[in-house]
């Protein structure tokens, strides 16, 4: 599980994204396919709905990379003062 606002929802006040600070709800879509400064960071999964799909062990590894890529991104850049 990705360490989002709507996956937290009892720790925030409101939901906007904490890394582009957008008006957008932090989802984990959001993070993982939307979120330009995401983006402009790292690497995003290119399809957030086929992440589990086609149950190839190839894609799931590549995804599974890019999500601790952003997890580890996240982690830094918010505790960041």
């Amino acid at each position: 599980m990705m360490p989002t606002k709507t996956n937290m929802q009892g720790n925030f006040t409101d939901k906007n994204c904490r890394m582009c600070k957008k008006p957008i709800e932090e989802t984990q879509q959001h993070i993982l396919q939307e979120c330009e400064e995401i983006s402009r960071i790292t690497n995003q999964v290119e399809n957030y709905s086929d992440i589990f799909q086609d149950g190839n062990v190839d894609s799931l590894r590549q995804a599974a990379n890019i999500i601790i890529k952003i997890r580890e991104v996240m982690e830094t850049r918010l505790q960041q003062p």
